[in-house]
């Protein structure tokens, strides 16, 4: 009797999605109050390069992070019995709101009046844009622009000088805490004074 010719098959190769983040307690957790609040990945404008990149807004929309993607051509992850050909690792950093709503407050500028937030944080693009109305620390605002109106209602027009001001505060408590950490800014690379 001849021999059953066996050729051997190789099981498809399916999609994983799957990847791999770090991202602190206060991004992920849920909020007790409504069960329903999730995290949510949100892709926005960046206020650097102009282009979409993604966002992660905690499960009550209170902080937003940036999340960044370190990529590896020659890297795998094992995730429970598979291997997951994407070695990519993303990761997840606190940002201020107002980075993100400060070019739409410069774009709004060239009109020259002031105008609610809802007027200024929209994006025909990046509609999702909107959600940083709700995050922690937009109330700081204030800090960036001219205020009119009542509490209410109030309006807000750009103002470069009281910006300027803000951003030399975040640097100086930034350079602050590098210092009482003795971690030494280097060019763009930091690294840690050895005791």
């Amino acid at each position: 009797m001849p021999k059953a010719n066996k050729k051997k098959t190789k099981s498809p190769v399916t999609e994983q999605k799957q990847w791999v983040l770090i991202a602190a307690d206060d991004a992920l957790t849920e909020v007790k109050e409504d069960k329903q609040a999730e995290p949510a990945f949100v892709k926005l404008r960046h206020p650097k390069t102009d282009q979409g990149a993604m966002f992660l807004f905690s499960a009550n929309s209170g902080k937003v992070f940036e999340v960044v993607k370190y990529e590896d051509d020659y890297r795998s992850w094992f995730i429970q019995d598979t291997v997951q050909q994407d070695g990519s690792l993303f990761m997840t950093t606190p940002m201020d709101p107002l980075f993100l709503v400060l070019p739409y407050l410069i774009k709004a500028d060239q009109s020259g009046m002031y105008m609610t937030l809802d007027q200024i944080v929209m994006d025909q693009d990046y509609p999702q844009c909107s959600k940083l109305l709700e995050c922690e620390g937009i109330s700081d605002i204030k800090y960036i622009t001219d205020c009119k109106g009542s509490e209410d209602m109030k309006a807000y027009r750009y103002n470069k000088q009281t910006t300027l001001e803000w951003l030399k505060g975040k640097v100086e408590r930034t350079t602050n805490v590098l210092r009482e950490n003795n971690i030494q800014e280097i060019g763009r690379a930091s690294c840690r004074e050895r005791v």
